[in-house]
């Protein structure tokens, strides 16, 4: 018999035997299955996490993390080899591994509405482009006020194209992708956004 069949075999009965022992409440057999998928795992992981959330959320931590949703959901698995089991955490890494960037983007865009000076830089310095930049934009601390409340002002699709570019610090291509438009309307329309929050900051001089 093929030397590979057999070390199937053998591991399918070792993880067989695990999971009777960890659905009759083994935490110790439960956490031997997460083990035996741990490598397996970690290389998944490092495909699944964007570059943006590496530095803050590593392979192994979301490892670790889809371990714990799988520890609160194993009475839900009905697998009974090492395929299955597998399978079985990669779809909860993946689904573990969404919420994550959703909920990175969603703090993301709270910062942006919030305005926070890092993101005040940015705008300041494509608004001081502009002989017509209102000279209180100079100050700082200033400028991050008035943008908030400009911002605010700003029709959704202004906000939604100032927010792609600027926060999310995405190229025009990018943003004519998330738009469903070319990177030349892309251009454009961050243009007239620009514009339009250009006024409203010198509206707020009046």
């Amino acid at each position: 018999m093929n030397q590979q069949l057999i070390a199937d075999r053998t591991n399918d009965e070792a993880i067989e035997s695990l999971l009777g022992l960890a659905r009759n409440g083994s935490i110790e057999a439960l956490g031997d299955l997460f083990e035996m998928t741990r490598e397996h795992l970690l290389h998944a992981a490092s495909h699944e996490l964007p570059m943006d959330l590496r530095a803050k959320q590593g392979a192994s931590d979301l490892v670790q993390e889809t371990f714990l949703v799988a520890h609160r959901l194993f009475h839900r698995f009905e697998g009974r080899t090492s395929a299955e089991l597998l399978l079985w955490l990669k779809a909860i890494l993946r689904n573990t591994s969404a919420h994550l960037r959703r909920s990175y983007r969603t703090a993301r865009r709270a910062a942006f509405r919030e305005v926070p000076m890092d993101a005040a830089s940015s705008l300041t310095a494509d608004l001081s482009a502009s002989d017509s930049t209102p000279s209180a934009l100079i100050q700082r601390e200033e400028t991050a006020t008035m943008l908030r409340a400009a911002t605010e002002r700003l029709p959704a699709r202004d906000r939604q194209v100032l927010l792609l570019k600027h926060h999310d610090e995405l190229t025009f291509e990018e943003v004519g992708q998330r738009l469903a438009i070319s990177t030349v309307a892309a251009r454009k329309a961050w243009l007239r956004a620009i514009e339009r929050l250009r006024e409203q900051l010198e509206l707020e001089q009046v």
